[in-house]
């Protein structure tokens, strides 16, 4: 809606104050007419202190020193770009059409080269690893120029002003010679993470599935075979040295020694550590409710094929007893089932996990949720 509003009117004032051999500058803006930024303000949650402004002053006026206050800037980075700041910017290179730039977004997020740190888009390691090796080998193509000068063309076949037979050949004779050169030439790209192997201490490489999922191997294999999840990145598990094996209070079912948690491809599991054993299991949150159904296991979270994230009971197959929310550990006064938690946008209710006793009540926040 904010794309179809009048553009912003904005004042801006500029003062020179000239100081014996210096002269001090001041600047300020002020909104005369918010227009778009009515509804679409990205600066206006950064921006909540009030700014000083300037009085109003002629030319020639003598100013009066108040008060130094000697303090040292240095030149900052430039910001990383948002959704917005990158849709300006593709514009400006004339890269890309209004039609377009929601999938060039969506694609370098799903396809991870990008992540979204508050309002910010943060090149991942693998995006850095990705725009390198391409940069070096297509260089001509990932130009600014190439992609804007693409743009051009295209519109000129689309006026009739030129055959598309002739600009793809002019491009695909010289890019299928890079192409074949990059596949001679190119080496095996590993691209290295800052994290530690937990076992041998050598770093965790980016590597991928067959099923195209990406997890972290140790770069010492075949020697060593730890794999742990590409979450891990994100998370603060570095260490200079291998950490040690966080032990769980659970006992094997096995032979009932002790179980230490690891981290594998697909996320956190429980492994025996008696080396004669070696049983595994998946790490799964408990809710600490008991099971309703066979009364002897724990209702605990867990993850369909899909992902799809659902409650059932530890003592799967034997109990086949599952819930879509996650259960409170109260049971429904009108029928006696248990209680689960509803999280939607209107707010977050309990509700009755029998469909057919329809008992609902709303969550009542304390002031210590509040300040949490």
């Amino acid at each position: 809606m904010s794309s179809q509003m009048t553009n912003a009117q904005v004042a801006n004032k500029s003062v020179e104050i000239e100081a014996g051999d210096y002269t001090l500058r001041a600047s300020t803006s002020k909104v005369t007419f918010d227009g778009f930024l009515k509804l679409y303000n990205e600066t206006a949650e950064e921006d909540e202190a009030p700014k000083e402004k300037i009085p109003d002053l002629e030319k020639d006026d003598k100013l009066t020193c108040r008060k130094v206050l000697p303090k040292q800037h240095f030149t900052q980075p430039p910001p990383r770009y948002s959704e917005a700041t990158l849709v300006k910017a593709l514009e400006e290179y004339g890269i890309g059409r209004p039609s377009t730039y929601a999938s060039i977004i969506t694609k370098i997020q799903t396809r991870g080269y990008v992540e979204k740190l508050e309002k910010a888009l943060a090149p991942t390691l693998l995006g850095r690893t990705v725009c390198k090796q391409l940069v070096a080998q297509f260089t001509d193509v990932m130009d600014y120029k190439f992609t804007a000068g693409m743009e051009t063309k295209l519109d000129l076949i689309a006026e009739k002003k030129a055959v598309w037979n002739k600009v793809l050949e002019d491009f695909y004779g010289p890019f299928i010679e890079v192409v074949n050169t990059a596949m001679q030439n190119g080496e095996r790209v590993k691209i290295e993470s800052n994290i530690k192997c937990p076992n041998c201490g050598k770093p965790m490489l980016v590597r991928t599935s067959r099923q195209g999922n990406q997890f972290l191997g140790c770069s010492g294999y075949p020697e060593c075979k730890t794999v742990m999840s590409i979450n891990a990145l994100t998370e603060n598990l570095q260490s200079s040295e291998p950490t040690e094996q966080e032990k769980c209070e659970e006992k094997c079912e096995k032979c009932g020694a002790d179980m230490v948690f690891k981290q594998g491809p697909y996320g956190k599991y429980l492994e025996c550590t008696n080396e004669t054993c070696k049983f595994r299991k998946p790490y799964r949150r408990s809710t600490g409710v008991t099971c309703p159904k066979c009364g002897k296991g724990t209702i605990v979270e867990r993850k369909s094929k899909r992902g799809t994230v659902f409650f059932g009971c530890d003592k799967y197959p034997d109990c086949d007893y599952v819930l879509w929310n996650e259960p409170t550990g109260e049971t429904c006064p009108d029928c006696g089932a248990l209680l689960v938690k509803k999280t939607l946008k209107k707010g977050t209710t309990i509700e009755c996990s029998n469909r057919s006793c329809g008992y609902k009540k709303e969550v009542v926040e304390t002031q210590e949720d509040t300040q949490e």
